[in-house]
Parts: C-alpha cells; structure tokens; sequence
C-alpha cells in the first residue's frame, strides 16, 4: 500500500518547482529556505514519481503555469480570454508572484479567477491568491498524491462558509444602499 502524503503543501510546492525545471536537490533547498517543512532530495524524487504517473493519466495541463499569451487555450478551464478577464488575471497573478516566488499554474488561475468574481470586492488580491491556491492545492493532493476527498471537501467547507460570509455582508450593504 503506498504511503499517505503528510506534507500536501510540500508535495505541490515541489511539483510547481519542478514544472520550472529544478533539480530535486534544488528544490529541496528552495523549499527550506522559503520555511516549508524540510524534505529531502530523495523525497522530492519519490514525488516526481507520483507526478509523472498523474501527468500521464490527466495530460497535465491544469498543472502548467499559466501564459497570457495562451489564454484562448484555457477557456475549456472556465478561464474567459476576453482583455478585462485578462487584466484582472494579470493583476492577480503579480500579487501570486510576489507571495509565493513562483507562477501560478492554469489550475490556480481558474479558481483566482472564479474567487474574484465570486467575492468581488469582498477580499483583496492576497487573499483572492491564498484562497485559491490553496484550494488548488487542495485538489492537486488529492488527485495526485492520492489523498482521500475529504481533504479537498474540508477545504472547499471552509471556503463555502467565506463565500457565504462575503455575499451576505455585499447583500446587506447593498440593502442599505436602497
């Protein structure tokens, strides 16, 4: 029986950083030196082979970083190309760069994207960028790395009772507005 992953930010984070190209030597020490839970290079190898079975059964796609200059591709992802989706995205994928040193990938973009509608004007952009990354982490572990779906059920619990909270608080402003 294959061992349960215990680090599932860990375990995304090092894949993100091997899409970049990194060496799992070099990943290793990355992730030490941005404060993850320190994890070897022999770890990040035995990663690398969860990733590459899961690419081979998804196509891997939603795990790529997300190019501006693909947007017509990702529609099929819920990712609108239209130029003020793109902006907004833009925006939003600068406030992902300077928290996490690292690009976001199409699967994070679609729920930055999704959260920003879904709360507008509700959160800003670092926590539009928290939420969703960690939703998409939520779901890449679980895909993956093969956590069971409660994982990304807790997850998506909390975030449903956020997302409750910010459109209540947006319907009584408005109500007061009238």
């Amino acid at each position: 029986m294959p061992k349960k992953l215990t680090m599932p930010e860990e375990f995304f984070e090092a894949f993100k950083l091997s899409k970049e190209g990194l060496s799992s030597k070099d990943i290793a020490e990355k992730m030490e030196k941005a404060s993850y839970k320190p994890i070897t290079d022999r770890t990040v190898r035995n990663w690398e082979e969860k990733y590459t079975a899961y690419e081979e059964q998804s196509g891997g796609e939603l795990d790529e970083p997300w190019l501006w200059d693909k947007c017509e591709e990702y529609g099929k992802h819920g990712i609108p190309s239209n130029i003020e989706a793109i902006r907004r995205i833009m925006s939003h994928r600068e406030a992902y760069i300077e928290q996490f040193d690292t690009k976001p990938s199409v699967r994070e973009v679609k729920y930055i994207y999704l959260l920003f509608n879904i709360g507008e004007n509700q959160w800003g952009e670092d926590d539009v960028v928290q939420k969703a990354r960690r939703f998409a982490m939520g779901e890449f572990a679980v895909n993956a790395g093969g956590l069971g779906e409660d994982y990304v059920a807790n997850i998506r619990k909390e975030l449903d009772a956020e997302i409750s909270q910010a459109i209540r608080k947006e319907n009584n402003v408005t109500r007061r507005t009238r």
